[in-house]
């Protein structure tokens, strides 16, 4: 069964979203239709990654915003060095082996060859993306990897931060 580390804040949302929970920029809802539409052509399963995680309201806010909840198996641990990727793999690590997974984020903090599928805060999650993470889940993997303007080399976090530095 493949699984879905997600991601909320720049993946079910985007700088035009409207819907509001808790006084921050909730879930919109085109955002659930694009995941819903993934979840339901894989059979993926979810493991919630987000910031979201740490309030307690997670389950009741991302089920009123109509994700499957059924879906949702986990959430990764916070780890002292908060690099996502690394919690990520914590999570692998705790569950056992995986035959596939992949994470929809809008950072960059992760480690090598973990196989994000990477949103922007300007559109979150997009039909592209969607198309391009159901292809490589259900290991299309050279269309994905020949077509899809998604998938760049990963870049470390020191990668990252130095490449930020030199184009600024």
């Amino acid at each position: 069964m493949p699984i879905i580390f997600l991601d909320i804040d720049g993946v079910l949302n985007c700088a035009s979203t409207t819907q509001q929970f808790q006084d921050v920029v909730g879930i919109g809802p085109k955002k659930v239709v694009i995941l819903n539409r993934i979840l339901e052509k894989t059979g993926a399963q979810v493991v919630l990654s987000s910031t979201w995680r740490f309030d307690q309201d997670w389950r009741t806010a991302l089920a009123r915003a109509g994700l499957p909840m059924d879906r949702f198996i986990g959430v990764t641990d916070r780890m002292k060095s908060r690099i996502r990727g690394e919690e990520i793999q914590q999570w692998i690590n705790d569950h056992g082996p995986i035959d596939r997974y992949t994470i929809l984020d809008d950072d960059a903090d992760f480690l090598p060859g973990q196989p994000l599928f990477q949103t922007t805060w300007e559109y979150g999650l997009t039909d592209a993306i969607a198309d391009a993470v159901i292809d490589y889940l259900l290991e299309n993997r050279n269309r994905y990897e020949s077509k899809s303007p998604i998938n760049k080399p990963y870049l470390s976090l020191e990668q990252f931060i130095l490449q930020q530095a030199f184009n600024n």
